[in-house]
Parts: C-alpha cells; structure tokens; sequence
C-alpha cells in the first residue's frame, strides 16, 4: 500500500513541475543579434573505399562526415546504385574538419556540415626529408587524381541543393574543400575536383572569365607585391599572413586556391593568372575589401614607377613620359588612319606643338622637331583628340651624346681636369651631363679608350640589357616561372622559382665561393689527408672540375624565395639560358647582333670560358666610349637616336628606381643602402653606383650626371667586409669620386 502511494506522489510532483514550468513568465522577443549555426559546407575525399570509409566514419569513433557518397565502380560497395548514406544528423556536430579556419572562423566543425565523397588518389609514396607544400598528398608525392563518378556528382549537386536551401547562411564562398580550410595538411577533394560544375549549378564561388582578363592585363603591366596577394587570399578566407614572402604557409595556400579555382595549373607558384584570379573573386563577391586592396595597388604603383591607375585609363588621352636634352628630339606617330583621328591636341611640358611643316607625313604616320620644346631630363608628352587613341603608337628619339658646346661646359671640363690631374693613381675618366661629354680623359700611365674588362658589371650591360629588351616586347615575363621557359628546370624547388627572383638574386641561390667552399670540403670530407681551409684565391686555381652550365640544376638553394638578397653567378647562367631559349641563338650572339650592333658599338665582346672548370667565367670586353654609350641608353629609357632598344616597362623603372651596389670580390654583393651619406658624402639618394675592383659607375638622377672611372690596375686597396667604407669603395675610387663631385657641385652655384 505504502509502496502504491510513493508512486501516486511522484507522479503528483512530476505534473506540478512541469505546470511551473509552463507557467513561467517568458515574454519571447526576437532579437537581430543572432545567425544561423550552419555557415560553411566542406567537401572532402576519403582517399580509401567505401567499406574503409564506412568503418572510418560510423564505428572507428576518431572521425566522421554528415554525409558519404560511394563511387559506382567500388568493388567494396555491393549495391547495385548509388545512395547518399547520412552519418551524423545535420543538428549535430560532426568530426570532418579538425584544425581548420575560414574567412574568419577556426574550429569548423562547431559551424559546418561535412560530406565526404569516395575518391582514392594513387601516390608513389617515396621517403623524403621534407614536404615541399601542398599538404599530405602535394608537390612531394608523385599523386595522380582519378576523375569523379559522374553519378556521384549528380547525387552530390541535388544533395548541396537542398543543403543551402535548408542553411541560407552558406555564401557562394563558403562553399570549399578540406584544403582550403587546411592547406598545410590537406589536399582533398583535390585537382580534378569540378568545382566549376558546381558553380553551373549555384552552388559554390566562380570567377567571371572577362574580369579576370583586366586584371591579368593590368598585372602585366605592373604586378602587386607578394604582401598584396597574400591580403588578397586573406580577404577571400584563406588563413594566411602578410609576410612579403613566399614561404610555405603562402605556398601551401596558393596551392590550395589553384587546386580550386586554376586546376590546370597547380605549381604553388606566385603568377600574374593566380593574383588576377583572386582579385576577380573579390570583385565579384567581396567588392568592400577589394577597393581597400586597389587602394594599395594603386599607391604602390604610382610610388615605386610613378604609374597612374591602371584601372583608369583614358583611351582619349595618352601620357608619355620621356628622358629628353635640349636641342635634340624627335617624335614619330603611328596609326592605322591617321586623318581619322580628330582635333588631335599635342602638348611638350604643357606648350602646344606646332607641326604645320613635319619633317614627313602619310596617311599612318607623322614625324615633327621637338627640339625647341624639349628640357634637359625629364618631359612629358601629352596627346588628347576625341577620337579613341588605342591604337596610336608613339615613340620619341632618345639624346645622343654630343661634346660641349656653351662657355660654361668647357669651363668645367677643364676645371675637373686640372683636379683629377693631382691625383698619383693611373684612370680613365668620363663624365656627361645631360647629353655633353663633359670630360674623357686619361690620368697617370692609363691609356685613353684602351680595353677595358668590366668584370662583375659585365652582367648588368648585357644579362639585364637583354632582359630588359626581351620584357619590353613581352618575350619574357617577370612573373613566370623559370620552368615555363627551361622545362628541365625542376626538383628541390626550382619549381617555385619566378625570373623576377633571378633578376633581383633572391632566388635562394649561394654565392659561387660559398658553394666552391662547400665542394671543397665535401671532398676533403672523402679525402682527410689533403690540406685544410683553402682560401678562396686558392680555390679558384684549382681546377674543380664543375661543369657549370648543368651545375644549376643541382646547386642546392641556401635560402628560401625572397628570404635573402644574394648575388649570384648562378642566377645570371640561369638567365642566360632563358634568354638563349626564347631567342633559339647563343647569348654571346643575341648580345652583340640584338644590342650593340644596333647602338654601333664596334668595341665590345661578350665571352664565355666554358674550358675554366673552378669557375663560371664570362667577361664584357669594351671600351669607355661604348659605355658612355650603354649608361646614356638607360637614362633614356631604352633609346639612343633612332634605336628603342627596348621598351619602358616595370622591370625597366625597376632598375632605374632602385639604388644597389654590386660590390667588389662578392664580400657583400648586392646591399640596399638606407643613408647613401655614409658610402660617400656627396652622393644623394637619386645616385645610383656599381662598381667591381678597377671600375665605377656612377649615375645620379637629381644632377643629371654619369660618371665613369677605370683604373689601369686592379685595386688591392679595398675595403673588406668590416671595413671602414659600408660600400666597397676602395680608397682610389673615394679619392677620385671626391674630386670630381667637388667641382661637380660648385659648378651647380
């Protein structure tokens, strides 16, 4: 009886409570704070059959999908058509994302539904040290990816389908792989993956094919920095910092982005396709953080080469810069209908040009004087008509060089000389301003246009020249990788390794002693009884045997990309052979057919040594007035009389608007200076100096001046590494340098 009543009071309890709790005082409000719990759908590939995946995600208790999609032809799966198998309910929170992040948001199981699609990519799995990027099934595996089941993907698409219907918080780019959410880890779906399929059906981001076309036309022109793209990804979702390198967490996101968005051509390689590819992907679904980034773009542009937006151009007028001296000039217009052109407006440095009585006319084309309308530097060319100026090609003759002609020019020519002539050392001197030979002259026992060897300089007039040339025409590009052109070049990431990186001896490789050092102890590791600790000098006598033109595909990189600027001989062979590939002639012959030929310089020889095995040994042979010549053809961008030899372009201001010094013995090599004071008093942050042991050039913006030296000897006077002169200069170079720009300056009074 006692026992009847216990269960009559229990009940009696039960129902009292829950009438309370029915009877609290809720007043339900709905509040705008609030969204929905399922924000991203991840898709993923199994890499292992259907029974494995089965055990894997239902019974292993480690991980799990809300969703698995068999593949047809899977031996382990026995059903005759395929199904959609449901794992974990879409209110519960399934184990398919680990450490993973997107646009934002870490830990995205909490906020994510999972489907899992059967898919087994087939690897040569070889031992390595490292992974190179691209997660588990990357660039060091041999992968290959098998195409999807096309049943799959239908199954797939309706299931998405209703997915978004049911959670319209899932954005078009919220829609993504495993590796995107994980790059550093994970590959999957993978390559093959058709994401574009998807798209077709509205599930998923895509880019418009027309507006990545701009962009990638505007890159061209002028690439954005590393950091850009890197805050370009991070915008889209990637985890990804801005570091201004390309290190692996910016090779693995890149890989990633590819495998989804450019599948036809994963490297995990920085190009002009992959930043114009993203910037079309923010435009079209994130356009507030892509202003911020054009923002950027934009300044940049305009500070590092004095570029206007390229966004923004005018097809009724035309801007052209120009390097111009007085008394010279000559502009040459070219169009498919001249006469069509209407009320075509002319303009040097704002003042109209006259060309009632052209130096020649036809119907393409009209060539007038400038030369009363032209400074000596910089001058802009203006031209405006109502009509569409695309297709109007201008080019404008670049100064040569003339000997002084005005009372004040002799007058310093023979001041500097009276100066230079109290110095004991044996020089030739050169110095124009503007377009006058101020002063050539040799001092002590050195002989007047005799031959001179440009060593370490020899690379800047002929490897950047060419370079500079083929850019111009587009023959070759900054921002493709070195493997584009030389298909053998790959292994040990090489792969990663850009032409700008060569350009700019940030490509990773050593400095030829380093790696001459390094062999050297490698075989007296193997030969313990031969001397220790040869010096360098040393080194380069003996005959190591290397053969220098394979040499660069196993020379092993000492730094990561864009880590650390080195000069290397090994990048300039590179280049070299880039150069001969695109041109199908030697580089020697490219050299003087394409470049000095057209310039008339009859004195100067470009050689190789390929019988020199302790050394990769090239050697410009020339004379002063050849490289009057070559310094005044990149004061004028490109131009020397009637030559373009090659067209302005980015890798052009490039040079033009970064001051390095190439210092003597490779001590340094390549060092930015950031207080040029401290080489030299007198130079100015517009001086632009490279020098090796017997020679200097020096070439400064803001004076209007080149300034070139020779000694007869090699100097054995200069500073070292922990020397007093940051620069290399040696004492005879300071001495020298000094003197002149001492006269140089007071005659600015």
């Amino acid at each position: 009886m006692n026992n009847h009543w216990k269960k009559y009071l229990l009940l009696a309890c039960a129902i009292s409570l829950l009438i309370g709790c029915q009877s609290l005082p809720i007043d339900k409000q709905i509040s705008v704070g609030q969204n929905a719990r399922i924000q991203s759908l991840i898709l993923h590939f199994t890499a292992i059959d259907y029974q494995r995946s089965m055990w894997a995600l239902k019974d292993s208790g480690g991980v799990s999908a809300h969703y698995l999609i068999p593949e047809k032809d899977d031996p382990s799966y026995s059903k005759t058509s395929l199904e959609i198998i449901q794992l974990v309910d879409e209110s519960q929170r399934a184990w398919h994302a680990g450490t993973s992040y997107w646009d934002g948001r870490r830990n995205l199981n909490d906020t994510s539904i999972g489907i899992e699609i059967v898919n087994i990519p087939k690897c040569h799995h070889q031992p390595v040290v490292k992974a190179t990027h691209g997660g588990e099934y990357g660039a060091h595996k041999d992968c290959r990816f098998p195409d999807f089941d096309q049943e799959q993907i239908s199954l797939l698409i309706e299931l998405s389908k209703q997915i978004l219907q049911r959670h319209p918080d899932i954005e078009p780019t919220r829609v993504i792989g495993h590796s995107d959410i994980s790059p550093s880890r994970k590959n999957d779906p993978g390559p093959n993956f058709p994401w574009y399929q998807l798209y077709q059906h509205g599930i998923g981001a895509w880019y418009d094919a027309q507006t990545q076309a701009k962009y990638q036309h505007m890159f061209e022109t002028f690439s954005p920095s590393i950091n850009l793209v890197q805050k370009a990804l991070y915008y889209y979702g990637y985890n990804i910092k801005e570091t201004g390198i390309l290190d692996s967490q910016t090779q693995d996101v890149l890989f990633a982005f590819q495998m989804h968005f450019l599948p036809w051509d994963v490297t995990g390689e920085l190009n002009t396709e992959t930043a114009a590819t993203v910037y079309a992907l923010l435009e079209k679904y994130k356009e507030p953080q892509l202003k911020v980034l054009m923002s950027r773009y934009n300044r940049e542009a305009e500070q590092q080469f004095g570029l206007s937006s390229l966004l923004e151009a005018n097809k009724n007028r035309l801007v052209k810069p120009f390097y111009g001296a007085k008394g010279q000039g000559e502009v040459t217009l070219i169009h498919p209908n001249l006469s069509s052109l209407i009320d075509l407006d002319i303009t040097i440095n704002g003042v109209s040009v006259d060309f009632k009585q052209p130096v020649k006319m036809n119907a393409t084309g009209i060539k007038f004087g400038i030369t009363s309308l032209v400074n000596n530097g910089n001058n802009v060319l203006e031209i405006e008509s109502k009509s569409d100026l695309s297709n109007l090609s201008i080019n404008v003759t670049g100064p040569v060089l003339k000997q002084p002609t005005v009372w004040l020019e002799r007058k310093l020519r023979n001041e500097l000389a009276n100066s230079l002539s109290t110095l004991e050392q044996s020089f030739e001197f050169s110095l124009v301003k503007h377009d006058k030979v101020i002063l050539h002259q040799s001092f002590g026992r050195a002989a007047k246009n005799g031959e001179l060897h440009l060593n370490q300089l020899s690379s800047f007039f002929t490897t950047q020249l060419a370079m500079a040339k083929l850019i111009g025409e587009q023959r070759i590009k900054l921002d493709n990788s070195v493997s584009y052109y030389l298909p053998e070049y790959k292994g040990d990431g090489r792969a990663n390794r850009l032409i700008k990186h060569l350009v700019n001896h940030k490509s990773g490789y050593p400095r030829v002693d380093d790696y001459l050092q390094a062999v050297q102890q490698s075989r007296e590791d193997n030969e313990p009884n031969q001397a220790l600790s040869l010096t360098v000098d040393e080194l380069h006598q003996q005959s190591l045997d290397i053969d220098w033109q394979s040499a660069i595909y196993h020379v092993p990189f000492y730094y990561g990309v864009e880590q650390k600027l080195v000069y290397s001989e090994f990048n300039d062979l590179v280049l070299r052979l880039v150069i001969e590939r695109v041109t199908n002639m030697p580089f020697e012959q490219f050299v003087e057919t394409q470049l000095f030929l057209p310039l008339g310089l009859n004195h100067s020889a470009f050689r190789t040594e390929p019988s020199n095995k302790s050394r990769p040994t090239s050697q410009l042979t020339t004379r002063m007035d050849d490289v009057l010549v070559l310094t005044q053809l990149f004061k004028n961008n490109g131009s020397y009389g009637n030559q373009q030899l090659f067209k302005p372009s980015a890798y052009t201001r490039w040079l033009q608007h970064n001051s390095f010094w190439l210092l003597s013995k490779e001590l340094i090599q390549f060092k930015p200076i950031l207080d040029v004071q401290t080489c030299h008093p007198y130079l100015t942050h517009s001086s632009h100096v490279a020098l090796s042991d017997n020679n200097l050039v020096l070439v400064d913006d803001k004076l209007d001046i080149s300034v070139i030296i020779h000694f007869q000897e090699e100097n054995k006077e200069g500073v070292d590494e922990l020397g007093s002169n940051p620069c290399g200069l040696s004492e005879p170079q300071q001495q020298v340098l000094t003197k002149a720009l001492q006269i140089i300056y007071q005659a600015q009074r």
